[in-house]
């Protein structure tokens, strides 16, 4: 038997959520509340933020281990925010998903919601579960979206929901006030996906809207959709639609340029088009 130390969190954190949660915390609790942090790296994504949260351990004197190093967990509560990796606890794990459950469980929720063009995206603090997102909801918060919007900005957006609810759960637990559990409604319940690299690839036969959407939900810090030009991969990080006009035969044009404007080309798309405005050669990563 291990007992379990009541006045201290463990925190498991990726990404740019978890840098400003761990910031946040600090500011408002201070370092000593936090026994130590797991962190892990993410080769998928430009940029995984594992410098910037071992830095802020570093100038806080906090504890940091990677999710690879042989670690205890020594106290009774434990939060895991923009994590990705599977925790076994015998601790209370506190999770912090990126949607309003039970809609989007699973992987890549809010890159889910910006390209089904969601009016609005939200974070939910539950209880771990032995199945994953369906643990007893604690709270919620969200925030309405006007698009176009960038993955980077929505992140950004859904930031502050983070540190708000993580904030309201310490205050909670150091108050020994008993965490809400409000069972998920499975009748509403949705499941969203892992995209690998396939999941990237543009399809221009859907409408030129959608497709803007996908390119910008998949931008920085994500490797971004990609397409092929003249054989070559590229990754299309920036569209515009234009005015749409009518194409004989379509369907057998889908993908293919219709004209360059001012250096940029025109796509045509299932209904609609796109100009491209910025492309990076897969390979070189130079603009192409």
């Amino acid at each position: 038997f291990r007992p379990l130390i009541d006045n201290k969190i463990t925190l498991f954190l990726m990404t740019k959520k978890g840098v400003d949660s761990l910031e946040e915390i600090v500011k408002i609790f201070g370092p000593h509340v936090i026994d130590k942090v797991i962190a892990a790296r993410d080769k998928s994504i430009d940029d995984d933020f594992f410098e910037e949260i071992q830095t802020i351990c570093k100038n806080n004197n906090i504890t940091i281990k990677l999710n690879t190093d042989k670690y205890e967990i020594s106290t009774k509560y434990g939060f895991a925010i923009g994590w990705r990796w599977m925790i076994k606890t015998d601790f209370h794990l506190i999770v912090l998903h990126d949607s309003m459950l039970p809609r989007y469980r699973g992987f890549s929720p809010l890159i889910n919601c910006l390209i089904n063009g969601e009016k609005a995206v939200g974070v939910t603090a539950l209880h771990a579960s032995e199945e994953a997102d369906k643990g007893d909801i604690i709270a919620q918060k969200s925030v309405n979206v006007e698009y176009p919007i960038k993955i980077v900005d929505a992140i950004n957006l859904v930031i502050p929901l983070y540190q708000q609810l993580i904030v309201d759960v310490i205050h909670m637990i150091q108050q020994n006030i008993e965490l809400p559990r409000a069972p998920q409604d499975e009748a509403l319940a949705s499941y969203s996906l892992w995209r690998d690299e396939f999941d990237y690839q543009i399809f221009w036969d859907n409408d030129a809207k959608s497709i803007r959407r996908f390119v910008d939900a998949l931008g920085f810090p994500f490797l971004g959709a990609y397409s092929f030009a003249n054989g070559a991969k590229v990754r299309i990080t920036e569209v515009e639609e234009v005015e749409d006009v009518h194409v004989e035969i379509r369907q057998a044009n889908i993908g293919k340029v219709l004209t360059i404007k001012n250096g940029f080309p025109i796509i045509i798309c299932g209904q609609g088009l796109l100009k491209i405005t910025k492309m990076i050669d897969d390979s070189s990563k130079t603009d192409y």
